[in-house]
């Protein structure tokens, strides 16, 4: 079994942000507001409601309303989201029939084979998984190490014309009405216990979803699922007594050692 956490892109520069409101709201730059016209904006109080932790390298995504106006004060609400890393979810839509049809159907690995998306809160993550009764744990690795770079080369690569039906079969799952009363039910709860009180969280995957290009793809998934996978093998030996080449992590606290970039609250 092996689970490959989102790797963590660049934050968004909130200046620029700043700048992008007055231009839009008030119809002046924010430099013309301050160094032309000499109108400052002192802050005398904030309030602050914290509800996920943003990390170094995170995209933020930064919303800015006028709460209040009165005759000498004005109150600004910011509201900061971690933008939404479709990669990995539309990496497992990529791989799971594949993944199925050459390690199970094919190479008849194990009974259990599959690739599935498998998100923990904010933080994405792509699982391989094979229980298989004919070869050892470090047969199995391998297998799917070899998988991964087949995706991207070689005769079973997927191709541009591919890429695209995999886009839109995704955006239509991503959009399927609930199936009962209590799938819907999850999903609002889920938002609210996320204070996503706006509701549109499937919305915003979908344009993420679509705003992935092939190349860009290609790139990113060569980078973080092949040369420099951040994964996290989790097997058992069985009978052949064997593991992967690696190092051992025996509990929670060995993995937060070595991993310092993931955290579990």
């Amino acid at each position: 079994m092996r689970f490959r956490p989102a790797s963590l892109a660049a934050a968004q520069d909130s200046n620029a942000t700043e700048s992008d409101f007055f231009d839009d709201a008030a119809s002046v730059s924010y430099p013309h507001l301050i160094n032309v016209l000499r109108r400052g904006f002192p802050t005398v109080a904030i309030e602050s409601e914290f509800t996920a932790p943003l990390q170094y390298g995170d995209i933020a995504l930064v919303k800015i309303s006028i709460g209040k106006i009165g005759r000498s004060s004005a109150t600004f609400n910011y509201e900061i989201r971690r933008k939404q890393d479709s990669r990995l979810c539309f990496s497992a839509q990529i791989t799971k029939s594949g993944f199925f049809q050459q390690l199970r159907t094919e190479q008849q690995l194990g009974y259990v084979v599959s690739a599935l998306y498998w998100p923990q809160y904010d933080v994405p993550a792509l699982g391989f998984v094979i229980q298989s009764p004919s070869a050892s744990a470090p047969e199995v690795a391998t297998a799917i190490e070899s998988f991964l770079r087949g995706t991207l080369e070689g005769e079973l690569a997927i191709t541009g014309e591919q890429f695209g039906r995999h886009k839109l079969a995704l955006v239509n799952e991503i959009m399927q009405p609930h199936k009962n009363i209590w799938e819907e039910s999850e999903y609002f709860w889920d938002a609210i216990a996320k204070r996503e009180l706006d509701f549109d969280s499937r919305q915003r995957l979908v344009e993420a979803v679509e705003a992935i290009s092939f190349e860009a793809w290609q790139a990113w998934f060569q980078e973080h699922m092949v040369a420099a996978p951040a994964a996290v093998p989790v097997t058992t030996a069985g009978r052949w007594g064997e593991r992967p080449e690696g190092s051992v992590v025996e509990g929670a606290a060995d993995l937060q050692k070595q991993r310092g970039s993931y955290t579990v609250d």
